[in-house]
């Protein structure tokens, strides 16, 4: 998922996942001003009030971030 108000992508990383790819998408969204939050699926499912405090919380960073 995209937020470009926020220029935030939230992924979700399911069983099949190369942590390599991840850092090379990672450095080419970063390199765009774009921050990257990662969830396992695992994660998401067994604690979604866990998971959307984490979102939220990146989006207030990232907005004050942005508002400098």
């Amino acid at each position: 998922f995209y937020a470009p108000s926020y220029r935030l992508a939230i992924e979700a990383d399911g069983p099949i996942h190369d942590p390599a790819k991840d850092r090379i998408r990672d450095g080419h969204l970063a390199a765009h001003g774009i921050k990257v939050l990662r969830f396992r699926n695992a994660e998401i499912l067994q604690d979604l009030e866990h998971t959307s405090a984490k979102i939220k919380a990146a989006i207030l960073h990232r907005s004050e971030e942005l508002s400098r």
